[in-house]
């Protein structure tokens, strides 16, 4: 499938781009809200949810990942979204309470991860997809 990654984190950034082409995905990656064009020949959107508005600028993440939700919604174009949610707290909360009536799956970072190191959850992004892969068929 061919994957928008939009992802502010540098680290995530890499790690889901070299996770997601490894299972044989065609990944273009964004890095901040301000950049996010859903385009023709995109099959699913992958997008952590705080993200920076304007990369670099100085400001901390927001949930601008339920805005790019939404504009895939309007697109028809699956969104899987991910957090490392152990550094979001109450924002954590409602980004879950906006996504699950929506039906928009967010993936967390494993419980069991460092606050500073942990990983994202690729494994489960990749399950995920190969549900809508399966859903397409």
């Amino acid at each position: 499938m061919n994957i928008l990654l939009i992802e502010s984190v540098t680290r995530h950034t890499e790690a889901g781009k070299l996770a997601l082409e490894a299972a044989g995905h065609q990944v273009e990656v964004l890095t901040d809200y301000d950049s996010v064009k859903i385009r023709a020949g995109v099959d699913v959107v992958v997008s952590e949810v705080f993200l920076d508005w304007h990369q670099g600028d100085g400001h901390p993440a927001q949930p601008w990942g339920l805005a790019v939700a939404a504009r895939c919604q309007q697109c028809r174009v699956p969104i899987i979204l991910t957090m490392a949610g152990f550094h979001h707290s109450s924002w954590q909360v409602m980004a879950k309470a906006v996504a699950e009536p929506m039906k928009w799956p967010i993936v967390d970072t494993p419980a069991a991860s460092s606050k500073y190191t942990g990983p994202k959850n690729w494994p489960e992004v990749i399950q995920q997809l190969r549900k809508i892969a399966m859903s397409r068929q």
